[in-house]
């Protein structure tokens, strides 16, 4: 239970950290849907900021049956739904 709540601290942590480096870092509109012609769709950096930190509380809170009516997914399932919100704003930031 220790264990699980620390992952949780530190998932949170690095989500918000990378949020706020991505505010800092990245142009007003980045591109967020490519096609073969180039780009095709982009966001605010400050909506993509918000969706990953979003995306990440929303997963730990069903990872802890907060949000979640059946409890029958195993832990890691949430686990790496929760790191999706990291890997938003790495690839923001990367391909931006």
């Amino acid at each position: 239970m220790k264990n699980k709540k620390i992952y949780q601290i530190v998932v949170i942590s690095i989500t918000f950290v990378t949020s706020i480096l991505a505010c800092i870092v990245l142009p007003d509109q980045i591109a967020v849907q490519w096609n073969l012609g180039g780009v095709s769709n982009y966001m605010s950096k400050y909506l993509a900021a918000i969706l990953s930190l979003v995306d990440c509380i929303a997963m730990i809170m069903a990872w802890n049956g907060n949000i979640r009516k059946d409890k029958g997914y195993p832990d890691i399932f949430w686990r790496i739904l929760s790191c999706i919100g990291i890997m938003m704003n790495l690839l923001f930031i990367i391909l931006n």
